[in-house]
């Protein structure tokens, strides 16, 4: 697969000019698990930018790379980890078959984790680039372990998506009583959760709920009354798109199916929201 082909041969290169400097072979690498926040680059912290400094490498998406380009400047990015994913790759190649896009995604994967762990073993500091904050439901987690040992990681948390999205609320409504942060399955699964903040007064901030907003209602609509204050953030920390549409329990799904994102936006419910 020439695709394949082309993106093993830009690993490569990568690594050829990794050789030429960098921090000192014979150490023990490290891989700096990156926030770098929700939406604009000025949410990423201090300490974020402190450590994308000093990386050799990086590994991160297409946006993520795009909004950080300045700063990371002339250094490689060794793989993009969405791609591992047949659904990512087949939306870059939309010419390779369901059939191809997993064996290419699989090659890749096995190829990008032999790529890192040579890295490291040289003492490379790698800047894994995660949006949001990664210690909230990342995804990279489901593909370092168990190939990086933790002792060679550090997390660099990041401004959240939901700490971008709860600065709409200027009422102050949503530091009123306990938030919880959860998504659709936790819902199904952990029913007494959700009971005990419909009859506590708590607050539920739903991750990943857009494009699985009618179970996410149902699972709802078994404690919430449908007049509870629900809200949809969406683009949380982008400036000029973020937006907070308002409406209740009963007419949450609506309003989700009236606008086009499926993907970048966070449900809010509880009765002490306004």
């Amino acid at each position: 697969m020439r695709t394949v082909f082309g993106f093993f041969l830009t690993a490569v290169l990568g690594i050829s000019f990794l050789t030429c400097g960098g921090t000192r072979p014979g150490t023990e690498g490290k891989l700096y698990i990156i926030g770098t926040g929700a939406g604009d680059r000025d949410l990423l912290t201090l300490r974020a930018y402190d450590v994308i400094r000093k990386c050799d490498a990086f590994i991160g998406g297409e946006d993520i790379v795009k909004k950080l380009a300045s700063d990371i400047g002339s250094r490689p990015v060794i793989f993009d980890p969405f791609l591992q994913l047949p659904r990512f790759y087949r939306k870059k190649y939309p010419n390779v078959s369901e059939k191809e896009s997993v064996i290419a995604a699989e090659a890749l994967y096995k190829k990008d984790m032999a790529l890192l762990a040579r890295l490291l073993g040289e003492g490379k500091a790698v800047g894994l680039l995660e949006p949001g904050d990664p210690v909230l439901y990342g995804g990279w987690r489901n593909w370092v372990f168990p190939h990086v040992n933790k002792e060679s990681i550090e997390v660099i948390s990041g401004i959240s998506s939901f700490s971008a999205a709860g600065a709409l609320f200027r009422d102050g409504s949503l530091t009123e009583g306990s938030v919880v942060l959860t998504e659709p399955v936790s819902l199904e699964k952990n029913r007494l959760m959700v009971k005990g903040a419909a009859e506590n007064g708590d607050t539920l901030v739903i991750f990943m709920a857009l494009d699985r907003m009618e179970k996410t209602v149902r699972a709802l609509k078994r404690y919430f009354p449908g007049n509870t204050p629900a809200h949809i953030v969406y683009d949380a920390g982008v400036t000029g798109k973020e937006k907070k549409i308002s409406t209740d329990l009963q007419g949450l799904e609506r309003a989700a199916k009236s606008n086009s994102e499926s993907k970048l936006g966070l449900v809010f419910i509880g009765r002490h929201l306004k």
